[in-house]
């Protein structure tokens, strides 16, 4: 099945690594449900004597008083905990909610599945020979009906969570999510960990064209593609720093000491065939621009003595891994500051017109 499953999800699929986890607890269950399936019936006719065994009539169970109030309790409760811990990797609370009120539901619908069947009896004198027939079976034994009942209810109930969870799980744009499906990234180095980014490496020009021949080889394997060098802002050198300090923004954070500035992002160096996925152009901006960004709030220029961004311009969010915030060149010799490139190129790849493959592209963000 692995050939045929990653053709499906476009993705390559190891055959043994699977959750082996979830295959014991599926073994596990398989065995303990069926033994607690058949325990109720053993025990019960284990206590029925024998004439009435022969006689082929069975007591009818007692009803116990109380079972439609606690169903409803646990129908109500189950619904709430689920609602509450809608996302379980939230925290392990939510987890443990998802889980107990996935229990309370069943619990509570297997109670309340006998009284909903016994409720029948209302419609039975009004309906046809056929349906009252099958109306009156269904009550005589409503117990066993209502774990039908409720066997198809769950049934069906999985099979709408799937549909609807995998619906919300679609993004809802076409800017939403990591990079779009007509995009491949490519990263050289190690990618630096949340809140830090690396000092940009001292390549010298030789060192690029290996690197850019490199990636050439990656854009012929997809075909037509356009090869988009991506540059850092940098300052100058500092002593004790092995590269370049990659010019980023940071957001002001309080610490039990005081305050502080924690890295959000690398400062991209404007271009035109970059911003052309956000709808502008550099001739297009107002000449007080200094940054582009996706980012909201107040932020501050690092690894320099920080200082706050005024002139920015607010950017429309897009693909989580595309570059997202830029200064322009403008700003950039105003400033003194220069560009390096960075660990990355994109790449673009326009659909051919003898091919119906998807369009795809290649980005490589600036890392260090």
């Amino acid at each position: 099945m692995v050939p045929t499953l990653e053709t499906a999800v476009r993705h390559r699929i190891e055959a043994f690594d699977v959750p082996w986890w979830l295959i014991g607890t599926g073994f596990v269950l398989a065995v303990a449900t069926a033994t607690g399936a058949a325990w109720l019936p053993a025990r019960a006719i284990a206590r029925t004597s024998v004439v009435d065994a022969l006689s082929g009539r069975p007591p009818h169970p007692t009803a116990k008083r109380g079972s439609a109030v606690v169903a409803v309790l646990l129908v109500i409760t189950g619904t709430v905990m689920l609602a509450v811990g809608s996302d379980p990797f939230q925290s392990w609370i939510n987890a443990l909610l998802l889980v107990g009120g996935t229990a309370a539901l069943i619990v509570g619908i297997l109670l309340l599945s006998p009284l909903a069947i016994q409720a029948l009896a209302v419609v039975r004198r009004r309906s046809s020979v056929a349906v009252r027939l099958a109306l009156g079976d269904l009550i005589r034994y409503r117990s066993r009906s209502g774990a039908a009942l409720v066997a198809i209810s769950l049934v069906l109930a999985m099979a709408a969570a799937i549909v609807i969870s995998s619906s919300a799980a679609l993004y809802a744009s076409a800017a939403e999510g990591n990079l779009s499906s007509q995009q491949l990234l490519i990263r050289v180095g190690e990618i630096p960990g949340a809140g830090d980014v690396a000092p940009v490496p001292e390549r010298t020009p030789a060192e690029i064209e290996r690197l850019d021949e490199r990636v050439q080889e990656i854009a012929t394997l997809l075909g037509q593609a356009t090869v988009i060098p991506v540059d850092v802002a940098v300052g100058p050198a500092m002593e004790g720093l092995e590269g370049l300090p990659s010019i980023v923004l940071t957001e002001e954070i309080d610490v039990p000491e005081g305050t502080a500035h924690l890295i959000l992002t690398q400062l991209y160096v404007a271009r035109d065939d970059m911003l052309e996925h956000y709808g502008l152009s550099l001739a297009a901006l107002p000449e007080e621009t200094e940054i582009l960004t996706t980012l909201t709030g107040e932020l501050w220029y690092q690894p320099i003595e920080p200082e706050l961004v005024r002139d920015a311009m607010p950017l429309t969010p897009g693909y989580a891994s595309l570059p997202g915030s830029f200064i322009t060149p403008d700003a950039l010799q105003r400033r003194g500051w220069s560009q390096s490139r960075a660990d990355g190129w994109s790449k673009r790849v326009p659909p051919s017109p003898t091919s119906s493959s998807p369009t795809r592209a290649i980005w490589r963000p600036a890392l260090g």
